[in-house]
């Protein structure tokens, strides 16, 4: 499957320029089959050490920029003012100050964005993912380009699937701003935090300054993240075909594994309550490979576990280890998960414990996916 690379943003055309550009092709040594070496992870560990580093130094950067020539020049930054009025009273806008604050911002953003995407292509350099022989291989670099510039692709849409199915709007909007102010409202408590121990003896310098560990905190978390994400959109392909393969050798003439094929996925992705690219590759490679055509829409019912609960007992037990790979693909489990196991737990159509679910998850994520599903989850090939 290819992907349109056409009307890309500034940050994915710098991306593609990364990942489509020559002369990668020597870097790759040897490629990601089933197990990471040890010198792969040593390298990938590096690439993460670097990315988490640099982001941090961005956020102590800009709290240090911010504050510091305003401190040290403050006839400067306020030599031009504009008076707004608001409510019956005037406010003096700094002119210079405000400019000079949007283009620091600005500036982090840029700079974090290419922290981001060189860890991106570095870390799938390092694996040798995607191979160039693979025929999704356009839809891979896709995958890893939104990854780098932080887009949250919705591909589970086209091919029917809703994460949100059931939930209401006004939630969604909730989530959406809290996402989007949560780091400002660190550095706030913060500072709030300095200026009760402080009290008014606290010199305002030293309290503005007091967000730079926050910041550099909270860059390398966000680092963290897009890393982890890359890292686990890497291992996934291998699992999802060795799995699939599994599957269809078993139970390619197999109706019912068939028919609840689109409510499995749908399942999964509304306890995921997110759209994530290794969910979608996942289903659009299962739809593919027992021949289901996508739909425009579908919906989960009610009966979801009394479907499962009157198969073959064989089936039943290969659907369970699809349900577990599909809840440990994103490389992280949910609250909503863990219910949803405990509730699967007692329909008595989950025979995996918590402990079970969490230490395939964590081979998984350490990249030794296919040797879990073959010690792990018993699914060998038999000759």
């Amino acid at each position: 499957m290819t992907e349109n690379r056409t009307k890309s943003g500034f940050f994915e055309r710098i991306a593609e320029g990364y990942f489509y550009g020559s002369g990668n092709e020597h870097y790759l040594s040897h490629r990601f089959d089933e197990e990471l070496t040890k010198q792969q992870l040593k390298s990938v560990r590096s690439v993460k050490l670097q990315a988490l580093s640099l982001s941090a130094i961005a956020g102590m950067l800009g709290v240090i920029l911010l504050y510091l020539p305003p401190h040290w020049f403050p006839e400067f930054f306020t030599l031009w003012t504009f008076p707004l009025n608001l409510w019956g009273s005037t406010f003096e806008i700094p002119l210079f100050s405000t400019l000079y604050g949007l283009v620091l911002a600005v500036a982090e953003i840029y700079f974090l964005v290419f922290i981001n995407i060189r860890a991106v292509h570095r870390l799938a350099i390092v694996c040798g993912f995607p191979p160039k022989e693979d025929p999704e291989y356009d839809m891979h670099i896709r995958s890893l380009v939104n990854i780098g510039v932080e887009k949250n692709a919705k591909n589970e849409l086209s091919i029917g699937l809703n994460p949100w199915q059931g939930y209401k709007r006004y939630h969604l909007i909730l989530l959406f701003v809290w996402n989007k102010v949560k780091a400002s409202l660190s550095n706030i408590l913060f500072k709030m935090i300095i200026r009760r121990v402080l009290g008014r003896y606290a010199l305002r310098i030293w309290v503005d300054l007091a967000g730079i560990p926050v910041m550099a905190i909270w860059n390398a978390i966000a680092a963290n993240n897009v890393f982890e994400h890359a890292k686990v959109r890497i291992l996934a392909p291998s699992v999802i075909q060795y799995s699939l393969l599994y599957l269809q050798n078993k139970h390619k003439d197999e109706a019912s594994f068939r028919h609840l094929s689109y409510d499995i996925l749908q399942f999964l992705a509304i306890k995921k309550r997110s759209f994530h690219e290794n969910h979608y590759l996942l289903s659009i490679n299962l739809l593919r490979t027992f021949n289901i055509d996508p739909k425009q829409e579908h919906e989960l019912g009610d009966d979801f576990y009394e479907k499962i609960k009157g198969l073959h007992p064989e089936v039943k037990e290969d659907i369970a280890r699809l349900l577990l790979i599909g809840i440990i693909i994103d490389g992280s489990l949910s609250f909503q998960e863990k219910r949803s196991i405990r509730d699967m737990q007692e329909h008595g159509i989950f025979p995996y414990s918590m402990e079970e679910v969490k230490l395939c998850m964590q081979e998984f994520v350490s990249g030794k996916g296919i040797g879990m599903l073959k010690n792990k989850l018993g699914m060998q090939f038999v000759s």
